[in-house]
């Protein structure tokens, strides 16, 4: 059986959808120029686009 976690995971959001959960609500701005209009996204690699530019060294 999977846990929720896992199906969360599993299921695909748009750019809208994530702009405006609660989850990203601190990062709306930074995921709203990485993110690509009419593309979809699994929590997993909207979480490790959002690190890889946080972490980028600011010049």
């Amino acid at each position: 059986m999977n846990s929720k976690k896992q199906l969360e995971e599993a299921a695909y959001y748009d750019k809208q959808q994530l702009l405006s959960s609660k989850r990203y609500r601190g990062n709306r701005d930074a995921l709203s120029a990485l993110l690509e209009d009419g593309k979809f996204y699994t929590l997993q690699e909207v979480d490790s686009v959002l690190t890889k530019f946080l972490k980028e060294r600011v010049i």
